[in-house]
């Protein structure tokens, strides 16, 4: 996947897995937040 720098992509449109860009020391990086129900892990 290709995220261009300083933009994050929602993979499912509904903020649960968002890909971020981190542009930096090594080119193309990314990065995964997700976000989980309230009480798991």
């Amino acid at each position: 996947m290709e995220v261009p720098a300083g933009y994050d992509h929602d993979v499912f449109g509904d903020g649960s897995v968002i890909v971020l860009s981190m542009p930096g020391h090594t080119p193309d990086s990314l990065g995964l937040q997700l976000r989980l129900p309230v009480g798991t892990r």
